[in-house]
């Protein structure tokens, strides 16, 4: 321990830090402005009257909820995937290591969160890509197995990641953590990632048209509102009107 290493770059290795400084800053600014489209909808269901139709806010929510999720996840892995190039000492390494494992982990439990919800509106909305995602599973349930991320990555997000609760535990988890596993797993996982982000792209279409047909109620909503509003004005206007004449 605490001996300097060199890690040693592999091409997918390479191909992964370039590509995470160039899309940092583009994916931060993409949750941005998700976080900021999943609060106006909120506000706008509960500001209109009778809101939206429950079933396509949720739709609108999950889908938003899960392109979140993957870029949050993209976000953090592809910091420790960055980081795990540029250290010069070997706890740096199992530091960022460990770091990556829990990511994948509480990325995969989210995943099961709203996978379901997200599979039902690929089935309703976009059946011609239902193939495409169900392959994308297929390769998510391949690497949860092949990597043991039930297993191994839970006990190394429990033992060293979120908790510090014994020190012969967390000494024998973290220097069981090897180098190359690691990487191959943050790097295969990324590749997952961007396949999904990839993917949810392709339902922008059909978001588009489920939000087209809320902006078309919404205005016919909002101008009910302005009629119902300015009516009701006219009538106070007028009342306050005859008190002066009296």
């Amino acid at each position: 321990m605490g001996k300097e290493i060199k890690i040693p770059i592999t091409e997918a290795g390479a191909q992964v830090f370039d590509a995470t400084n160039k899309v940092l800053d583009s994916q931060f600014k993409h949750l941005q402005t998700l976080k900021i489209r999943l609060e106006q909808f909120e506000v706008l269901n509960k500001v209109l009257p009778g809101g939206v139709d429950n079933a396509l806010f949720d739709e609108v929510k999950t889908m938003l909820e899960y392109n979140a999720l993957l870029y949050i996840s993209m976000l953090d892995l592809a910091i420790v995937a960055k980081q795990l190039y540029l250290v010069s000492s070997e706890w740096e390494l199992l530091f960022y290591a460990k770091h990556g494992y829990a990511i994948i982990f509480e990325t995969f439990e989210s995943y099961k969160k709203v996978n379901s919800k997200f599979n039902k509106y690929v089935k309703e909305n976009a059946a011609s890509l239902e193939l495409e995602y169900v392959q994308i599973a297929k390769e998510m349930k391949v690497f949860r197995k092949d990597f043991q991320v039930d297993t191994a990555f839970s006990n190394i997000r429990n033992q060293v990641a979120a908790h510090i609760d014994s020190f012969d535990v967390y000494y024998k988890t973290i220097t069981s953590i090897k180098v190359e596993e690691s990487i191959s797993a943050i790097t295969k996982f990324l590749t997952l990632l961007s396949k999904l982000q990839s993917f949810s792209a392709k339902l922008v279409g059909a978001l588009q048209a489920k939000t087209a047909v809320i902006n078309k109620e919404t205005k016919v909503k909002i101008e009910d509102l302005g009629k119902d509003i300015e009516a009701k004005l006219k009538k106070v206007l007028s009342q306050l009107e005859k008190e002066r004449n009296k």
